[in-house]
C-alpha cells in the first residue's frame, strides 16, 4: 500500500493564461520547430505555479496532443502526450492499477506521457527517430479519489515501471478552466 503524507508541498496550484507567440522566449519558439517542424495552431499559455513561472505550448500533431514546457528562459523542461489508458502496455497498466487501487474510488481523469532528458538534444533526436531509448519516460497521471479522508483531483507522477515517484493534491478554483 502506498502512504504519503499531505503537507503544503503536495498541493499543485497553477494559474494559466493564453499569450501570443510574441510573449514568448525565442529560444522556445526555436526550439519547437527544431524538434516537431513548422506547426499549426500552436497555442501557447504562460503557467504561474507557487514555485515557478513557465511557458507551455499544446497543439495536436498526427492525431496526438502534446504539450511542451519551457522554464522562462525558453529552455526546454519537458514534452507530454495525452495517451489513452488503452494504448499503455499491460504491464504498466497492472503496476498502475495496484498502486490507484490502494486509494478510495478512484477514476482515472487524464495520462500524460511525460518526456525528459539532461540534453535538450537528446530530446529532439528521440522525437525526430521515435525512439524513447535515450530519454527519461515517466507518466503524469490525473485522477480523482478519496485519499487520507480528503477527495477530490489528485495528480500521480509515475516512472514506467509503474513505481509512484509523487503524488500531489490539485486544487482548483471555481474559475479554472480545464482547456488542451
Amino acid at each position: 500500500m502506498i502512504t504519503m503524507g499531505l503537507n503544503a508541498q503536495d498541493v499543485k496550484v497553477e494559474q494559466e493564461f493564453r499569450v501570443f507567440a510574441d510573449d514568448v522566449p525565442k529560444d522556445a519558439i526555436e526550439w519547437l520547430e527544431e524538434a516537431f517542424g513548422s506547426l499549426k495552431r500552436v497555442k501557447w499559455y504562460f503557467e504561474e505555479s507557487k514555485d515557478d513561472e513557465t511557458y507551455e505550448a499544446k497543439f495536436k500533431l498526427k492525431g496526438k496532443r502534446y504539450s511542451v514546457e519551457f522554464d522562462e528562459d525558453g529552455d526546454i523542461e519537458d514534452v507530454e502526450v495525452v495517451k489513452p489508458w488503452r494504448k499503455l502496455n499491460e504491464g504498466l497498466k497492472v503496476k498502475l492499477e495496484k498502486s490507484l487501487k490502494a486509494y478510495k474510488k478512484f477514476k482515472l481523469r487524464k495520462i500524460q506521457e511525460q518526456w525528459t532528458a539532461e540534453k535538450s538534444d537528446d530530446l529532439i533526436k528521440a522525437i525526430k527517430t521515435n525512439d524513447l531509448s535515450a530519454i527519461t519516460v515517466r507518466y503524469e497521471i490525473e485522477f480523482r479519489a478519496e485519499i487520507e479522508n480528503v477527495l477530490g483531483y489528485w495528480e500521480g507522477l509515475f516512472k514506467d515501471s509503474g513505481e509512484l515517484i509523487k503524488r500531489r493534491r490539485i486544487q482548483t478554483r471555481p474559475t479554472d478552466n480545464f482547456d488542451f
